[in-house]
């Protein structure tokens, strides 16, 4: 029943933004004429995804300080995925995708939504950190695994090959 209800939610969402985005661009162009506000749309649209992209790699970069420090980087994925979002409502054209995606890259919404999203989504973590190493022998010199390690080996004797 719950897949039900996101299809309908979607396929509200897919008739109803539409519908808007007409209303708000035959209603802008009568005030500001045509040409100026399709000029908007595209000017909203590349000063948007240039944005993107420099947010972007920012946080691609904060994501990679965070897994080599050991640590898992749940708010920084998340801020991605906000600036992902933004994007792809930039990118569409329209008004109100705009105004939204342009909501999303303002600094203050992308931490009050992660934080939201955050309090309300459990991440688990690893059973270990990255950092932990499995044959780390602890203060009695016990190691914290198992000592029986499975392999198979062939012996080669450099010397007598060189020979032959």
């Amino acid at each position: 029943m719950r897949g039900f209800t996101v299809l309908l939610i979607l396929l509200v969402i897919f008739i109803t933004v539409p519908i808007i985005e007409i209303v708000l661009f035959t209603q802008v162009s009568d005030i500001f004429g045509w040409w100026l506000t399709v000029t908007f749309i595209l000017l909203t649209t590349f000063v948007g995804a240039s944005i993107v992209h420099s947010q972007g790699i920012l946080t691609l970069l904060l994501v990679q300080q965070r897994l080599l420090q050991g640590e898992l980087p749940a708010e920084q994925i998340i801020k991605g995925i906000l600036l992902a979002g933004a994007g792809v409502l930039l990118l569409m054209p329209g008004f109100m995708t705009d105004s939204m995606g342009m909501i999303l890259l303002l600094p203050w919404s992308r931490v009050w939504l992660t934080n939201q999203i955050i309090r309300r989504v459990k991440i688990a973590g690893l059973q270990n950190n990255f950092n932990s190493d499995p044959f780390k022998k602890d203060d009695r010199g016990k190691s914290n695994g198992n000592d029986t390690f499975e392999g198979e080996y062939e012996r080669k004797n450099d010397v007598q090959d060189r020979l032959n």
